[in-house]
């Protein structure tokens, strides 16, 4: 094992020498090499940004309709009397607390999508 020739101390107190640490070597890329893994890493983020960036534009949407849709509930614009409530089964909100098919495939599509755009940015 690494360093464990320079390690002194007992009663599982050992430790390593300070010795070994300064001569411990770390291997550094290139710079070069360094500039290629930051783009790279640089155009993972840029991916996972845009998927952030449209599932929060999404919920901005989905809450602004929210707000439209029950002030026009409140000022008699849009007629509920009618509007009969379903009352779900116990499986059924059970099932509503996790994610539903459609929403699996958006996410699935969103990946391939975010996987897409860091093919086209190698």
């Amino acid at each position: 094992m690494l360093g464990t020739e320079s390690m002194t101390g007992s009663a599982g107190q050992q430790r390593v020498s300070i010795d070994f640490v300064r001569n411990f070597v770390i291997p550094i890329p290139p710079k070069n090499q360094q500039d290629e893994i930051l783009k790279c890493v640089y155009s993972i983020f840029a991916a996972y940004r845009t998927i952030i960036n449209r599932a929060q534009r999404e919920i901005d949407l989905i809450r602004e309709y929210r707000t439209r849709l029950i002030a026009d509930v409140v000022t008699g614009k849009v007629d509920v009397r009618k509007v009969e409530v379903r009352r779900e089964k116990e499986e059924e909100r059970e099932k509503a607390k996790g994610r539903s098919e459609k929403e699996e495939e958006e996410l699935e599509e969103m990946l391939e999508e975010a996987e897409g755009l860091l093919e086209e940015e190698r």
